[in-house]
Order: structure tokens, then sequence, then C-alpha cells
């Protein structure tokens, strides 16, 4: 049987009238098959994360060219925790926006959950932030437009990710001085 993909790419309506849905949102139904699931472990009938990973990816770089009008490619993605597995038959729904644009750059926060589609029950699977970098097909410089704000949750995220790319930032000039201070070869340096 074929993957079924659902693609929600309209603009849906918003349950509060006065706020206009974010143009960036993009949410994706996946329906978990046998051949998403680990076939070499005990519990084979378990949605693989790295098949899991691959639709995050994929739904938040549809969302960040939406914004961005330009091919975009995956920088980085923040730490992942899975709450929980998912289940052959059931249905993964990936929801991703763009929180905030920078000057060619952009975080795409991205939300997971699980349904049973025999009860309607969902549950949450995991949350993530990723980067991306649009990339003009002519490699020209890009200068992103801001991001449009219409909800407090939407202003909260966009203030959020300015702290989250500070942190980012961060964390790497810390690894590079760790690295230099244990005075490591390039291949080591690398692998840290």
């Amino acid at each position: 049987m074929a993957e079924q993909v659902i693609w929600s790419l309209t603009k849906r309506k918003s349950k509060t009238e006065n706020i206009v849905p974010n143009p960036t949102l993009v949410e994706v139904h996946e329906w978990v098959q046998p051949s998403h699931c680990h076939h070499l472990q005990h519990d084979n009938n378990m949605l693989q994360h790295g098949q899991l990973l691959r639709w995050m990816d994929i739904t938040a770089c549809l969302s960040a060219e939406r914004h961005a009008k330009h091919p975009c490619v995956t920088v980085s993605v923040d730490d992942i925790s899975f709450d929980r597995t998912v289940s052959v038959g059931h249905v993964v729904i990936l929801r991703a926006v763009v929180n905030r644009a920078f000057t060619s750059s952009l975080e795409v926060g991205l939300s997971v959950e699980s349904e049973d589609p025999l009860t309607g029950k969902r549950e949450h699977v995991c949350k993530a932030y990723s980067v991306f970098v649009a990339k003009p097909k002519d490699g020209s410089k890009v200068k992103l437009p801001p991001v449009a704000l219409n909800s407090e949750e939407e202003n909260r995220e966009y203030l959020l990710a300015a702290e989250r790319r500070r942190m980012r930032t961060t964390y790497a000039k810390d690894m590079q001085r760790v690295v230099k201070s244990l005075h490591l070869d390039d291949d080591e340096a690398a692998s840290v």
C-alpha cells in the first residue's frame, strides 16, 4: 500500500475569528505503516525515530521555504526528547511554523502528535526547533522579511527565538574554546 500523506498547505480557519492564521503554518499527517518501523527490535510495530526525524525535517523545511520564498537548508535542530513511541496504524501529525526570521536564517518551531484513528485520542510525541538558511538558486545573498505576528503565542515564540539563537551561538563558541584548550588535533576536534 502506498504511503498516505496529507499536506495541509492551505490557510486553515482560526478558532478565534480575529486571529489570522500564520501563513507559514504547515501541517502534515503521516500514516504509520510497517515499513516505517523497526524490523530488528523486539517491539517491531513502533515507528523508527529516524523516520520521524525525516518527516520533521521535511515539514519544517516546507514552512521555512514558504516564508523565505527560496530553497532552504537545515543548519541545526535543537535537543529533541521523544515523550512516547508511535504505533503502526496511528497517524503522526506534524505542525511547523516560522518563529522568527533573521538576516538569512530562520527558526522553525515544530510540534508532533500521535493520533489513534479508531478513538481520535491524540498524544504529544515531541517538540523541536530547527534553524534553516535560505539559499537562493542564483547564489545571491538574501535578506528575509520579518515574521508577521498575529497572536500572543507567536509573539512569545518570536522573543524566545532570539534567546535560543543567542544560546546556540554561545554554545558553539564555548565548544570551540573547550576544544582549543584541550589541544585536540583537527580529527579529534571534529568528533566533539
